[in-house]
């Protein structure tokens, strides 16, 4: 295919990278203002900085959410998949699965709880069932993975205080 041809056809990449831009600002949005509202001045909530593959690495990978108990320096890192009708975002999340290297360098920059990142899933794909069986499939041995629809609030509390919260006060996961 020519360069004429590949500059003028339908982007559905460019369109998904600002969609899922968006999702993670309005995820870091919300879990601050909730964060700060119920437990005012116990956790810290930001963009992480990116961690390098290796320590020697100049390439780095970049998650979408870092909150941190003040009291006990416990950090839990979020990232969040959105993904519309066309794209990979449950393959892309393969690198967070728990015993690779990436987690184990997540592991290695942050005190973390037992599970260093939990995986959040949004958009349409958490209402199909092609996305749903893969997803479960694929991360069936990781039990912090989590199918959000965009307008559930309830879900996305129930998230923070069960998984998230729990983690940072050092509590060991009941699964």
């Amino acid at each position: 295919m020519a360069a004429e041809h590949l500059a003028n056809r339908e982007n559905w990449q460019k369109e998904a990278r600002i969609s899922g831009d968006d999702n993670e600002i309005r995820w870091l949005s919300w879990a601050t203002e909730y964060l700060n509202k119920q437990y005012p001045g116990e956790y810290e909530v930001k963009k992480p900085e990116g961690i390098r593959y290796d320590k020697n690495e100049k390439y780095k990978f970049y998650l979408d959410c870092q909150i941190t108990n003040r009291s006990t320096g416990i950090t839990a890192l979020v990232e969040n998949k959105k993904q519309e009708d066309k794209g990979n975002a449950q393959e892309r999340a393969c690198k967070f699965y728990p015993g690779t290297g990436n987690c184990d360098r997540v592991k290695e920059e942050h005190i973390t709880g037992e599970y260093a990142v939990f995986l959040v899933f949004s958009g349409s794909m958490v209402s199909k069932l092609k996305y749903i069986t893969e997803i479960k499939t694929t991360f069936a041995k990781h039990p912090k993975v989590f199918l959000l629809d965009d307008g559930s609030e309830d879900k996305k509390i129930a998230f923070i205080e069960e998984c998230i919260i729990p983690q940072l006060n050092g509590i060991p996961d009941a699964n």
